[in-house]
């Protein structure tokens, strides 16, 4: 059962008791951490568009900086092409 928009642990907790099947919640900075989930009983945490929204987030910080400051700063710990390559072998 996939449970979108579920994010309180005794909510969660319930759920995996009362309906005996796999559960799968969608991650969101509210959900609990994998390992609370996993003690919870839930069986796969879904992104979604997470991973995206959060990349385009940082985007949007880049850009502000550089229209505000002109500075480059928020590039610090941005993936190396090298590793990229590797990434997509």
């Amino acid at each position: 059962m996939f449970a979108p928009g579920i994010y309180d642990a005794d909510t969660i907790a319930r759920l995996t008791q009362d309906l005996r099947c796999s559960i799968n919640i969608l991650a969101s900075p509210a959900t609990p951490s994998i390992s609370d989930l996993q003690a919870l009983g839930v069986a796969r945490i879904s992104m979604g568009s997470g991973l995206m929204r959060a990349g385009l987030g940082q985007l949007r910080r880049l850009t502000q900086e550089l229209e505000t400051s002109g500075t480059y700063k928020g590039l610090e710990g941005a993936i190396s092409h090298a590793e990229m390559n590797q990434l997509m072998r």
